[in-house]
């Protein structure tokens, strides 16, 4: 499943909270991220791209 630049890769659950293993398509960093946050769309981009980014718009 992708979540914006997010390729979910599995799914645990750490002291009754859900966390997903993910990696970014465009860059192919490794984060692990709380479930709640890729539902709600908080969590679209990895920081790493966005810093990117900005730095090439600047």
């Amino acid at each position: 499943m992708t979540i914006g630049t997010w390729r979910v890769l599995y799914e645990a659950v750490v002291d009754r909270k859900r966390h997903c293993m993910c990696q970014c398509v465009e860059c192919g960093v490794r984060k692990i991220i709380m479930a709640f946050k890729l539902r709600q769309r908080y969590a679209l981009r990895c920081r790493e791209c966005k810093i990117k980014q900005d730095l090439v718009a600047v």
